[in-house]
């Protein structure tokens, strides 16, 4: 945050002439950087460029994600719910429970985010269904007592 605040002081001051003769102190001219505080009217190209890679590196290893609201339920590997009960998902992977989750307008392997926890898409309803995100449990009483509800979900790209 304070590399990003240096690389948008620098850009300000620049802009409004914060350096030259009689440069003011002030928070926009002073950035924390290397475990010290720094008048930017003192440092050089190099550490502007500098700053300015860091600064764009973390932002790349933010992870990207989209948030959407989707209907959440419970499913077992049941017959009765999928129509056989080897367990086997649409993806081809054995359904486990803190993992496994069904979707159909989310591709396969996308990694979802509900309350918390990271879960796969590995199967799939078969119905076309939007915004319907089913987490799989190993048991219908556990499926049963969570029920159905509306969440935020973080949808990882």
């Amino acid at each position: 945050m304070n590399k990003v605040i240096g690389v948008i002081s620098l850009t300000s001051l620049v802009l409004l002439g914060g350096c030259g003769q009689n440069p003011q102190p002030s928070n926009i001219t002073t950035i924390h950087h290397e475990n010290k505080y720094v008048n930017l009217c003192d440092i050089e190209d190099e550490l502007i460029s500098e700053l300015e890679k860091e600064y764009y590196r973390q932002e790349a290893l933010k992870p990207k994600y989209r948030t959407e609201e989707a209907i959440i339920t419970y499913y077992t590997a049941a017959d009765d719910e999928c129509g056989k009960n080897d367990g086997i998902t649409a993806s081809g992977t054995v359904a486990t429970e803190g993992r496994t989750v069904a979707s159909d307008h989310l591709p396969l392997g996308t990694v979802v985010e509900i309350d918390g926890v990271q879960y796969v898409v590995e199967d799939r309803f078969g119905g076309g269904y939007n915004n319907k995100i089913d987490i799989f449990v190993n048991d219908k009483h556990t499926a049963y007592k969570l029920g159905r509800r509306k969440v935020k979900v973080k949808i990882y790209e």
